[in-house]
């Protein structure tokens, strides 16, 4: 099977200077799907699985929750919002 990748000009220089360039990228991608494969979950990542798994209950606070993060959501502003209404 092939396939079409898009590199930078770095790499694919890097990677033409391999006595076999397309062994060598082969070999990388399999390396790469094997750490990946085998790496930890963050701690980030495991506390949003936990969360996702078991949610708190807030109680009487969920709404007041809900208010906040809508006020939030509506209060918040970006640059390109602000240059896009001016223009």
């Amino acid at each position: 099977m092939q396939i079409t990748l898009n590199l930078p000009d770095y790499l694919l220089l890097q990677l033409l200077q391999q006595p076999n360039p397309e062994q060598f990228a082969q070999q990388a991608i399999a390396m790469a799907i094997q750490q990946q494969e085998t790496e930890q979950p963050s701690r980030w990542a495991k506390l949003a699985a936990r969360v996702e798994k078991n949610p708190i209950s807030l109680g009487n606070y969920a709404e007041t929750a809900k208010q906040d993060g809508k006020a939030f959501r509506e209060s918040l502003v970006f640059q390109h919002d602000v240059t896009a209404k001016t223009r």
